[in-house]
């Protein structure tokens, strides 16, 4: 069964906030980061 998921304005908000905060602490983590999330809400619609 798969799932639709809508980001919120708020949503994307916070998580471009976040990503912006750990690119400047930590650039590699944060791609890791960024793509582990989107992985993790994209991989969760698929089932």
């Amino acid at each position: 069964m798969a799932f639709q998921v809508r980001m919120t304005r708020t949503a994307n908000a916070e998580i471009e906030a976040a990503y912006s905060w750990l690119r400047e602490q930590n650039p590699v983590y944060a791609d890791k980061w960024f793509r582990e999330l989107m992985d993790t809400i994209f991989d969760d619609v698929r089932y």
